[in-house]
């Protein structure tokens, strides 16, 4: 389970880049491309703690 835990330090450091992408006036796609892959992974983590919340109920 711990890697579930080191999540949310992920998505901060994410938001981080993006943050210091805009200061930096970093082109629009790439901020994009960066937005979509920190979407895909929180919505992925979201998943993953439903499921084992569900099966931990289930059992």
């Amino acid at each position: 389970m711990r890697e579930f835990n080191m999540a949310p330090d992920t998505v901060k450091i994410e938001l981080r880049i993006i943050a210091c992408g805009l200061l930096m006036k970093e082109p629009a796609h790439r901020y994009f491309t960066k937005v979509i892959k920190l979407v895909i992974v929180a919505l992925n983590n979201i998943c993953i703690k439903t499921q084992f919340s569900l099966l931990s109920i289930y059992k």
